[in-house]
């Protein structure tokens, strides 16, 4: 199991990310990927990201059933927030992302009072594919926007997708 060592994704300043020849963000680390999500969230809405392996945030997430299985030890904070929109290009390259928790009910407000929720949780223009979501809990009170991949804005371009039944 990997150590992530931070909590909050906004806590990681510098980040732990190198980019490729083609000015992709590879993210081959859980670490990696709360990383992406600062790197977004502060600013840099227009970054693009690749996925080199499948990441596990936690493990075993879900009970067979579909229920949560306790409360996993780190939270996600999407990629994207309202006020800060990903417009960039997140590429899963065939890879999985599994164990993402979002359970809260104020985050990431948007001015009608929704919170959105999900892998992205705000985008614009942005490209989305070749991604899977497995074992994930991405919860939100009624009048929340919950979300899993693909999403359905019609702006954004997603192939190749998986997700949580």
């Amino acid at each position: 199991a990997h150590q992530c060592g931070f909590q909050n994704a906004l806590d990681y300043a510098d980040y732990g990310l190198s980019a490729d020849f083609d000015g992709y963000y590879v993210i081959s680390t859980a670490e990696e990927l709360y990383g992406f999500a600062a790197l977004v969230n502060n600013g840099r809405t227009s970054a693009k990201g690749v996925l080199t392996a499948d990441i596990v945030v936690n493990e075993n997430v879900l009970n067979a059933d579909g229920t949560l299985n306790g409360t996993p030890t780190y939270r996600w904070n999407p990629i994207g927030i309202f006020t800060k929109k990903f417009s960039g290009t997140f590429d899963g390259n065939g890879h999985t992302i599994s164990g993402l928790y979002f359970n809260e009910e104020t985050k990431y407000n948007a001015p009608s009072g929704g919170t959105y929720v999900g892998l992205i949780s705000s985008a614009d223009e942005a490209t989305i594919k070749n991604v899977g979501l497995v074992d994930s809990y991405l919860k939100a009170s009624p009048g929340i926007f919950s979300e899993r991949i693909p999403h359905s804005n019609p702006a954004w371009i997603v192939t190749t997708c998986g997700s949580v039944p």
